[in-house]
């Protein structure tokens, strides 16, 4: 507890006038400190004058006006690996695939924290799978409201590229130091995505891979933003598991919504466009397909038309 007596002079107009009180935090201060700062006894602490009548004013109350309570916080950041994207398949040359997504979090920080480095995780299904097949990884962050050229929100490379080196171990480990700092403001929070390839020459086995922030403590590098001290990250959440499957499928159905019987209105054949069939093509979820070309047949009784 202590006092700072003020004795600047200025001058306050006819209404409400707000006043802020600011202050540096020593170093002795600790987390979960308290801090309240209050007027005290303005009745009799305040030396105020009129500016026309040159009276003296006696400020009330006559008690100590306090402002709320503050609690003291260290930096802090979490960062944890999402549930998205889901366990899906993949085939071996996907490019440019979101292999994990993650969250960095200063929601409980006393300040904005800067990351600068992170450690990802490659989990195999067994260590005779082969990490070499994991490619051109890459971290991208969300920092502005731009889109990626994946159409997804993680617009900014914030990493060089890098590759997996597979050492016979079911976890497999890849450390990037950012190429730029990921700044996050305290009480928010900053989406990343680990980017990466799976080679063509990869096992369509059933071989999975799960792709992660590693998480062991220290596998995130962060720093609060106003003091600069070290903030110590554990890393939580798991990757989820991508299966390396054969190439997409394609199945084509006829559309429930296709036109039926009674058939066509012939005056609709004096030279209009009549619509003959309505059909569904369906990809399954191991790829996206490109359809180069289809032939269309005429299975009615006349094949005269165009």
């Amino acid at each position: 507890v202590g006092d700072a007596t003020f004795t600047d002079v200025f001058e306050l107009p006819v209404g409400t006038t707000k006043i802020g009180v600011y202050a540096t935090l020593g170093t002795s201060f600790a987390a979960s400190d308290t801090v309240v700062v209050a007027i005290k006894t303005p009745g009799s602490s305040i030396t105020a004058k009129g500016l026309n009548s040159n009276n003296t004013i006696t400020a009330t109350p006559s008690t100590s006006v306090s402002a709320n309570t503050l609690t003291v916080k260290a930096g802090a950041l979490a960062a944890t690996t999402l549930t998205q994207p889901a366990a899906r398949n993949i085939v071996p040359g996907a490019s440019d695939y979101v292999w994990a997504t993650a969250s960095l979090s200063a929601a409980n920080s006393g300040e904005a924290v800067d990351v600068t480095a992170m450690t990802i995780e490659a989990t195999l299904a067994n260590a005779t799978n082969s990490a070499n097949d994991l490619d051109n990884f890459e971290i991208w962050a969300d920092l502005t409201s731009g889109s990626s050229s994946r159409g997804d929100v993680y617009e900014t490379l914030v990493s060089q590229t890098k590759q997996f080196v597979d050492s016979a171990a079911t976890d497999e480990t890849l450390a990037f130091t950012l190429t730029q700092s990921i700044r996050v403001a305290k009480d928010a929070s900053v989406g990343i995505a680990i980017v990466g390839d799976l080679s063509t020459s990869a096992s369509s086995s059933a071989v999975t891979y799960a792709v992660s922030l590693d998480t062991d403590a220290g596998d995130v590098t962060a720093n609060g933003v106003d003091t600069g001290d070290s903030i110590s990250v554990t890393p939580t959440g798991a990757g989820q598991a991508m299966t390396v499957a054969s190439n997409g499928t394609l199945t084509v159905t006829v559309d429930s919504s296709s036109p039926t019987s009674p058939g066509i209105v012939l005056d609709a054949m004096q030279g209009g466009k009549v619509l003959l069939g309505i059909f569904r093509l369906a990809a399954n979820s191991n790829e996206s397909l490109d359809l180069d070309s289809f032939l269309l047949t005429d299975d009615g009784s006349t094949s005269n038309s165009t």
